[in-house]
């Protein structure tokens, strides 16, 4: 059977090709007649691949082996009516040999990845397309498009610590119409399979431009690290950029070593390409986008309020030893103190009821960063779910001040929300599309992450928000979820009343 070479259109030469050519070599020794028997005949035959649907992830046409006429000599010459008739024999014969190919190559029983078990009639097409995400819940931030300028879906998938992933959850969140992955670290003991999902996803360089792959690192107190683990993500992901860039996980004190690790990236280092007018990623730099990532709040809100600074070629910006500027470097020890004493009264308040009455206005930030530079983040990430729902008060509205589209994590709270509570008696636990839904409700939020462990469980929250998802969730539910999520909120765990 000829293999099917998937995506590829034009001359090609499958294995049976060159059987095919001594097949034609022996014909044209025996000299049959009807101008078969020409030995020139062989170099004439072609083979047209079929096509590839990216959609259905098969083909969708076979392909066959066509007789190709030599070029005449002299002006009106013409072929005889014995080889014209000769040859279109010939190009049937060879539709529909090589052990049937010229079948639907849909069928389960096509040998080609990713087409195992799909139906190919059409109502098959109409199951498949009815279990793809809505195609209107994209986010809506400019900055948040592929390279081929599709808008990245708002159901994200993201890599998982807790458990191991299987490869072909990427692949099965592609087709559903997932084209924003996270990989929060490069580490293949914990997500290799994970990865090895996504680099299969990036080596069709047709598919590459149209998926938002983002990735982050947490120690970035070090340069040379971070352009050493942006090197590793391009050889683990077979990619020539990532879209986006994180710093993980940034605690208190950790918010300018934060920033400077990311001024450093568009300017000395020379990693960033979206401040660079006509710039193209993988060519002018393998990095489209940076952001930080952080569970505090009140250091989501530090990171926003910095400024980007307008450095020149030469300037030395990332300080590997230290966590502090050399601003503060020169302050005596009381001095640094009492800022510090300062801050963290203004934190401790932050965690108060009360803190919610005195936050500032969407028109207040309006004219605060009216005069101010672009943020030196372009996305942030930040934990939001049904019990950790703070973030709306006190981190939202400084992300829309600041034009940062926010992408949220922990949608689920570790897969706890869905658990239910002993006091909850108003109806059944939300499901993980109902996490996912609520976390998009807010429009501070762009794209919400889930790391789905197996195909099962992709499978059960994209069927539902293939049908819920539709739409925002309505006011009633938000808040009797959020009802739901006060129930759970551990007031006695410091990690969650910390931030």
């Amino acid at each position: 059977m000829t293999t099917c070479l998937a995506r590829t259109c034009g001359v090609a030469r499958p294995p049976s090709a060159w059987k095919r050519t001594r097949e034609d070599t022996s014909r044209a020794r025996r000299n049959i007649p009807g101008g078969v028997g020409n030995p020139r005949r062989a170099a004439f035959r072609y083979f047209t691949t079929p096509r590839f649907s990216p959609r259905l992830g098969t083909c969708v046409a076979s392909g066959s082996w066509h007789a190709k006429p030599p070029r005449l000599k002299g002006r009106g010459a013409k072929p005889s009516f014995a080889s014209m008739l000769m040859s279109l024999l010939t190009a049937s014969a060879d539709a529909g040999d090589d052990g049937g190919f010229s079948s639907d190559l849909s069928s389960g029983d096509a040998s080609s990845p990713g087409t195992s078990g799909v139906p190919s009639d059409s109502s098959a097409k109409e199951s498949i397309e009815k279990r793809r995400l809505p195609g209107a819940r994209v986010a809506t931030h400019p900055k948040l498009r592929t390279v081929s300028g599709h808008p990245v879906c708002a159901f994200a998938l993201g890599g998982n610590r807790e458990s191991r992933q299987a490869s072909d959850v990427v692949a099965e969140a592609y087709a559903r119409g997932v084209n924003y992955f996270f990989a929060y670290s490069m580490d293949d003991a914990t997500i290799g399979d994970y990865l090895d999902g996504l680099r299969k996803l990036c080596s069709d360089k047709k598919t590459r431009k149209k998926i938002f792959v983002a990735v982050g690192m947490e120690d970035f107190t070090d340069k040379e690290k971070v352009t050493d683990h942006v090197a590793k993500c391009l050889a683990r992901l077979g990619t020539d950029y990532v879209d986006a860039f994180y710093m993980e996980y940034v605690c208190r004190g950790d918010e300018e070593a934060a920033v400077a690790a990311l001024e450093w990236m568009r300017n000395e280092g020379g990693l960033v390409v979206a401040d660079k007018p006509g710039a193209r990623a993988g060519i002018d730099g393998p990095v489209r986008f940076v952001g930080c990532s952080t569970h505090d709040r009140c250091v989501g809100v530090k990171l926003l309020r910095s400024e980007r600074s307008e450095l020149s070629p030469n300037a030395e910006v990332f300080k590997p030893e230290g966590r502090t500027t050399e601003k503060e470097d020169a302050k005596d020890d009381d001095a640094v103190f009492a800022v510090k004493k300062t801050h963290d009264a203004l934190d401790a308040f932050a965690e108060t009821k009360s803190a919610a009455a005195t936050v500032s206005t969407a028109e207040d930030l309006k004219l605060e960063f009216e005069s101010s530079k672009p943020c030196a983040l372009d996305f942030m990430m930040a934990r939001y779910n049904m019990a950790h729902c703070k973030a709306e008060w006190r981190l939202f509205p400084v992300a829309q001040a600041r034009d940062v589209p926010v992408i949220a994590f922990t949608s689920t709270r570790w897969n706890s929300l869905q658990k239910g509570h002993p006091r909850w008696h108003s109806s059944d636990p939300p499901s993980t599309a109902a996490c996912m839904n609520w976390s998009l409700s807010h429009p501070a939020v762009q794209v919400v992450l889930n790391s789905a462990p197996d195909v099962k469980y992709l499978s059960e929250w994209a069927d539902e928000l293939s049908e819920t998802g539709v739409r925002t969730m309505d006011e009633k539910d938000i808040e009797k979820w959020k009802e739901y999520g006060e129930l759970v909120y551990d007031e006695s765990a410091a990690f969650e009343t910390l931030f």
